[in-house]
């Protein structure tokens, strides 16, 4: 239905440096913060100010007792815990992160070759996952690696899918072993 939408969103994250989100009353209450618009929400209850009021900055300059002791009763959750949304979103953040620092960065793999630079035997994603991983101090999977099997030395373009929509390009550069 909303499918040219979708794929106009998707560009636009995907050429953005920085995205933020903003949830909704559904993420809040998974997390057993109570929202705003119910029946026993916060702007269904009576105040001597409304809490949009309450919350404002021409408030908290006039009252800043009033804005606290709000704040305090009504504002602060101690007891609310992540929930599958945050830390889905904290999984993106994660992996666009890792993808920003390793976008461009060059591994090289010594290999033994013969004449021309072919390879006795091949690189695979799994050597390219080990480089990546000893260079770099991570843990990615081969599975992530997406490369076809290298068998001439050389620089290659390779790339690394760290999240579902989020993969960077790397350069391998297999070196003849001395």
């Amino acid at each position: 239905m909303y499918e040219k939408e979708a794929e106009q969103l998707q560009t636009i994250i995907d050429d953005s440096e920085r995205i933020v989100f903003f949830g909704g009353a559904g993420v809040s209450t998974e997390s057993d913060i109570p929202d705003f618009r119910s029946a026993d929400g916060l702007y269904r209850q009576k105040y001597k100010y409304s809490p949009e009021q309450i919350v404002s900055h021409s408030f908290f300059v006039q009252n800043p007792e009033g804005f606290y002791e709000f704040y305090k009763e009504k504002m602060m959750f101690l007891d609310a815990k992540p929930n599958a949304a945050h830390r889905k979103l904290a999984e993106l953040e994660a992996a666009q992160k890792l993808a920003a620092e390793l976008k461009g960065k060059e591994v090289t793999i010594e290999a033994k070759a013969g004449d021309g630079g072919r390879l006795f035997g091949a690189i695979t994603n799994k050597d390219v996952a080990e480089a990546i991983n000893s260079k770099f101090n991570l843990s990615i999977d081969k599975k992530k690696v997406v490369i076809g099997t290298i068998k001439v030395a050389g620089g290659y373009d390779v790339e690394v899918k760290l999240y579902p929509e989020v993969s960077t390009k790397m350069k391998v550069v297999i070196v003849p072993k001395q």
